[in-house]
């Protein structure tokens, strides 16, 4: 696991740092204090002013001069804004296929 993504508490008897994965937006897992109403307030507030910053990041990335970069974040933007494509795309016809060689022509 990232160590960075990791619940900042620490065992006291061994002094071991928790293994969990912290809350979205928080330092703690649950069993640390993340179920806590407060935490869980201010995790949300922690990611809600990253909306913003995250907004202008992409918008420097549409405007890219590489068009891989600038069609990828093209893509997360309208993935986001609900204009994702279909994740799966069923055929139920027959398909037809036809052969004509050189030596017909």
């Amino acid at each position: 696991m990232d160590e960075t993504r990791r619940c900042s508490a620490r065992s006291k008897q061994a002094g071991r740092q928790c293994k969990r994965a912290p809350i979205p937006g928080g330092t703690v897992c649950r069993m640390h204090g993340g179920a806590a109403p407060q935490v869980q307030q201010a995790a949300r507030v922690r990611l809600a002013a990253l909306v913003e910053p995250a907004i202008a990041q992409l918008e420097r990335l549409l405007n890219s001069e590489h068009a891989a970069v600038s069609l990828g974040a093209a893509k997360d933007v309208l993935d986001r804004s609900g204009f994702k494509g279909p994740e799966k795309v069923e055929h139920t016809g027959g398909i037809e296929i036809t052969w004509q060689s050189d030596s017909e022509s």
